[in-house]
């Protein structure tokens, strides 16, 4: 699959392109609202900080499975990024890459 030219430098961002968060929130949320609510249960994006504030994420009460709005439990936890940044899966060792072609 070739991706299109014109978005390579965004296919391609790297740590160094990006504001990185500071602090991130994470809330415990169930799809639970309406009477036909399907029930999935899982952390979302309450809001990200960085050096200079609020970071652009997607912090929408949407259930990733139905579609329908998200109920947030009061499980609230906040995250803050260790001084560790090894990823825990590596490519070419714990799952392939293709190379990225462009059209």
């Amino acid at each position: 699959m070739a991706f299109p030219l014109k978005f390579k430098s965004l296919l391609e961002t790297t740590a160094k392109d990006v504001e990185l968060p500071k602090i991130a929130w994470v809330t415990y949320a169930v799809c639970a609202v309406e009477q036909d609510s399907c029930a999935w249960s899982g952390w979302i994006i309450e809001s990200i900080k960085g050096v200079n504030g609020e970071l652009i994420a997607d912090t929408d009460q949407v259930c990733p499975h139905c579609g329908k709005t998200m109920f947030r439990t009061d499980v609230s936890i906040k995250m803050e990024p260790s001084k560790d940044q090894t990823p825990d899966m590596f490519p070419g060792k714990d799952y392939e890459v293709t190379p990225m072609e462009y059209e």
